[in-house]
C-alpha cells in the first residue's frame, strides 16, 4: 500500500520530520529560513541544527516535492542567472534601504531583527553561484565573518556588485572586537541594545571600491607524491607485497594499501588501541582505502592478490558454516521427534487424567540458534543487506568494491539519506545503527558496526566526484575524506614480462599472520578491558601506547592539530587530515599485531604508522589538487584565445567562446563552468547587464593579467 501523504505539513514539521537522524545523533534545531521569490512566494527552505557537545553544524536544503505533495532534502534546480539571494521579497519591498550582505542566513535574521534589509548568498564560497541582479544600483554594506573565508567572501561579494553599480562599502571586522569566525550574529549578542543606525555608524575599511588584484596562478600539473617505502610494511608482509608487485607489475601502492586496510577488517572489534595514557578515547582499526589509477593500470588485480588470504579466511568459514548446519539440522530433527513424542505422551496421560502435569513432556526448551556463517567480504551487498550481514558478524568486515564511485554517486542520490548516514557512521567503527524503514517496514539494528572499505577508481572519476563535493555537492559531508588510505601514484617504468611461481615462502609467511590475527586472543597478548558497576568486563579489549610509541604520538598529534586550527589549509584537506587522528593510532596498532606484538604498541609500530601518514598526506594534496574537474582544462583554453586575439580583453561574451567549437570549448556547460572558474580566480571581470530575458553576461580581462 503507496504510503499517506500529510498534505497539511507545514514547512517547520517537515524540517523536524527530515532532520530526525541527526537529532538522534544529539543534533538541536537552530533555524528554519525560508528562501522567497520577490513577491514573497517561498522557493526553498534551508535547515540548521547544531551539536551542543561538538559545536559541529548540520545544514541541509529542503524543498518542495516534484509533485507538489510534501517536502524533501534538495535544492530546486538552480536559475540560469543564478541561485536566489535570501530575503528577496524584503529587497523588493524597500527599494531605497541600504542592503546589507552577511555570510549566512544566521547573521542575516540578526541584522533583520534590528529592522536592517539583510541578505546573504550562504556560505563562505557561495558568491559566485548566486544571482546578484537584484542589487543593481543599490547601496550595498558587507559585513564579513571575521576569518580569512570571510574576508574572501566580501571581497568576491564587493566585485560582483561594483560590476553591478552598486555602491559598495565593506565593515571594518577588525575593528568591532569579534571572536575568531565572529559574524553579525556575535556583534548583536555582544550590544543587545543596538539598533539599525548603531550599525550604519560602525568603522569602514578605507576604500569603498575592491582593489582589482593580481589574478590567482591556476592549478599545474600533478602534484609531486612520496614514493611508497617498503619499510612501512610490518615485517611478514615485506616479502609477499614485493613478490606480488613483480608479477603484477604494478606501482606497490597498489597491492600495500589493500594489504593493510584487509588486516584492519580481520582484527576488527576483536581489539582496539586507546592513543592516550588515561583517556577512554578509542580506536577501532578498521580503513577505508581507495587506490587510483589509469585504466589498465593493474589496479583490480593488485587489488586481488592483496586480499586473497581474506577468500582463504572466508572458503574455510564456509566449511565450518556447512559443517555446523548439518549438526544443526539433525539436531532439529532430534528436536522434533522428541517433540512429537513427548505430545504422543501427554496426549495418552491427558486422555487418562485431564487433571495430569504434562508440562515437562510438551516444554522441549529453547531451540539451539541457527549456525551464522562468518563472513569476511562483500562486494555487492545493499546497505540494508550490508546492514544485516554486519549484525550478523560483530567483529565487522570489508566492503571490496572494484569501481567504488558507482556506490558513492548513488548514495549522493537525496533518497539515500539513511543509507550515507549508515556508511558515515559505519566508519568509527564503535558505533551502533537503526534502519528505521527497510524491506516492508521492520526495524533493522545494528549495535556493532564496523567496516572496512577498499576500492578502486580513475583519475578522471576522482575528479569530477571530489569537484563536486568542494563545490557544496551531496558529497560535502566528510564521507570522502573518510577515506584515509587514499592514494594515486605515479605509472613508471617500463613493463617487464614477469612469469615465474609465487615466492612460496613469503606467501606462506603473510598469511600466517592473517590466520594469526584471525583467532587473535586479546587476553592473551595483555589486551585491558573496562568493567561495569558489578565488575563485569564491557567494551572491547585495546591496549594503550608503549612510553616511547606515547611521545611520537603526542609529538606528531601537537603539530597536526596546530595545521588544522592554522586556517592555511584548505577545507577539505582539513577535513582530511583531521581523520588522521584515527589513521595512526590504527595503523601502529596494525604494524603491531601482524609483527606478533605483545602488551603496549610499540614504537617501531608508532614510527612505522607516522610513515605511512606522511606518505598519505602527499598521496591526499596530489588528489585533492586534482579535484578542479575539466573546467581548468577550459580555462587555459579560453586564456589561449585571448592572448592570440580570439577574444577580445576589453569584452566577450559566452557564446563567443562555445560558438566558433574550437577544440575543447564547444560544450556550452563547460564553458560557462571555465568563465566562472577564471572569475574566481581573478583573471577576469564579469558585468550582468539586465535585458527582457536573461541578464547578459559579459567578460572582461583583469587589467594585472599577464598572458
Amino acid at each position: 500500500m503507496s504510503e499517506v501523504i500529510d498534505r497539511t505539513e507545514t514547512p517547520r514539521d517537515a524540517a523536524r520530520r527530515l532532520s530526525e537522524p541527526a537529532q538522534r545523533d544529539g543534533f538541536k534545531p537552530e533555524a528554519l529560513h525560508a528562501y522567497s521569490s520577490a513577491s514573497g512566494e517561498p522557493i526553498f527552505w534551508r535547515i540548521r541544527l547544531k551539536h551542543p557537545d561538538t559545536g559541529a553544524k548540520w545544514i541541509r536544503p529542503m524543498r518542495r516535492t516534484a509533485d507538489d505533495a510534501g517536502y524533501e532534502i534538495g535544492e530546486p534546480p538552480a536559475p540560469p542567472a543564478g541561485k536566489p539571494l535570501y530575503n528577496l521579497h524584503r529587497i523588493a519591498a524597500d527599494p531605497a534601504a541600504v542592503i546589507f550582505v552577511t555570510e549566512g542566513e544566521k547573521a542575516a535574521d540578526a541584522l533583520g531583527k534590528l529592522g536592517c534589509v539583510a541578505t546573504t548568498s550562504g556560505g563562505a564560497s557561495s558568491a559566485s553561484a548566486a544571482d546578484w541582479t537584484p542589487l543593481q544600483g543599490r547601496d550595498a554594506l558587507i559585513w564579513p565573518d571575521a576569518d580569512e573565508p570571510g574576508a574572501q567572501y566580501g571581497r568576491d561579494v564587493a566585485t560582483r556588485l561594483v560590476a553591478l553599480n552598486c555602491k559598495v562599502r565593506i565593515i571594518d571586522v577588525a575593528a568591532l572586537g569579534l571572536p575568531a569566525k565572529g559574524d553579525a550574529f556575535d556583534w548583536r549578542a555582544a550590544h543587545p541594545e543596538a539598533t539599525a543606525a548603531d550599525v550604519l555608524a560602525l568603522p569602514m575599511l578605507p576604500s569603498s571600491e575592491p582593489q582589482e588584484a593580481e589574478p590567482a596562478p591556476l592549478p599545474g600539473e600533478l602534484l609531486p607524491v612520496e614514493p611508497f617505502d617498503y619499510a612501512s610494511l610490518p615485517d611478514a608482509l615485506r616479502p609477499w607485497v614485493a613478490d606480488i608487485v613483480q608479477r603484477v607489475s604494478c606501482p606497490p601502492d597498489f597491492v600495500a594499501v589493500p594489504v593493510m586496510v584487509a588486516l584492519g577488517a580481520v582484527i576488527g572489534r576483536k581489539i582496539a588501541v586507546r592513543p592516550q595514557q588515561f583517556t577512554d578515547w578509542t580506536v577501532i582499526p578498521n580503513l577505508w582505502g581507495l587506490v587510483i589509477g589509469r585504466p589498465g593500470a593493474m589496479k583490480s588485480p593488485a587489488m586481488s592478490q592483496a586480499t586473497a588470504p581474506l577468500k582463504r579466511l572466508a572458503a574455510r568459514a564456509q566449511d565450518q558454516y556447512e559443517a555446523a548446519m548439518r549438526d544443526w539440522k539433525q539436531s532439529q530433527k532430534l528436536r522434533d521427534l522428541q517433540d512429537e513424542a513427548g505430545q504422543k505422551k501427554a496426549r495418552a496421560l491427558l486422555a487418562k487424567d485431564p487433571g495430569a502435569n504434562v508440562m515437562h513432556l510438551i516444554d522441549g526448551g529453547a531451540d539451539d540458534p541457527e549456525p551464522l556463517l562468518r563472513r569476511y567480504t562483500t562486494a555487492n551487498a545493499t546497505p540494508e543487506a550490508l546492514g544485516e550481514l554486519l549484525r550478523q558478524n560483530p567483529q565487522g568486515m570489508l566492503l571490496e568494491r572494484d569501481e567504488l564511485m558507482g556506490l558513492l554517486r548513488d548514495l549522493d542520490r537525496p533518497d539515500k539519506a539513511d543509507h550515507r548516514a549508515f556508511l558515515l557512521e559505519a566508519w568509527d567503527g564503535s558505533g551502533s545503527f537503526t534502519f528505521d524503514r527497510i524491506g516492508r517496514g521492520f526495524n533493522l539494528h545494528i549495535p556493532h558496526l564496523c567496516l572496512s572499505i577498499i576500492g578502486t577508481t580513475q583519475p578522471g572519476r576522482i575528479r569530477e566526484y571530489l569537484s563536486d563535493a568542494l563545490h557544496g555537492g551531496a558529497g560535502d559531508d566528510g564521507l570522502m575524506q573518510r577515506f584515509s588510505m587514499m592514494v594515486w601514484p605515479d605509472q613508471t617504468g617500463e613493463w617487464i614480462d614477469v612469469d615465474h611461481w609465487p615466492d612460496g615462502a613469503a606467501k606462506k609467511a603473510a598469511w600466517a599472520v592473517f590466520d594469526r590475527l584471525d583467532t587473535l586472543d586479546p587476553q592473551a597478548i595483555g589486551a585491558m578491558q573496562d568493567t561495569d558497576l558489578d565488575g563485569n568486563p564491557e567494551g572491547t579489549p585495546y591496549l594503550r601506547l608503549s612510553e616511547d610509541a606515547l611521545a611520537l604520538f603526542v609529538q606528531w598529534r601537537t603539530e597536526l592539530e596546530a595545521r588544522l586550527r592554522s586556517g592555511e589549509l584548505h577545507p577539505a584537506l582539513e577535513s582530511h587530515l583531521s581523520k588522521y587522528r584515527k589513521l595512526v593510532p590504527a595503523l601502529a596498532l596494525i604494524c603491531h599485531l601482524a609483527d606478533d606484538g605483545r602488551g603496549p604498541v610499540s614504537d617501531t609500530a608508532m614510527l612505522r604508522a607516522l610513515g605511512w601518514a606522511a606518505y598519505l598526506e602527499s598521496h591526499a594534496r596530489r588528489i585533492y589538487g586534482g579535484a578542479v574537474s575539466p573546467e581548468v582544462e577550459a580555462a587555459r583554453a579560453i586564456l589561449r584565445r585571448i592572448k592570440k586575439g580570439d577574444l577580445p580583453r576589453d569584452g566577450f561574451k559566452s557564446w563567443d567562446v562555445w560558438r566558433p567549437n574550437w577544440s575543447g570549448l564547444s560544450d556550452r556547460d563547460l564553458v560557462s563552468a571555465a568563465l566562472a572558474y577564471l572569475v574566481d580566480m581573478g583573471w577576469l571581470h564579469e558585468r550582468r547587464e539586465p535585458t527582457a530575458g536573461r541578464p547578459s553576461t559579459t567578460y572582461t580581462l583583469n587589467g594585472r593579467a599577464k598572458l
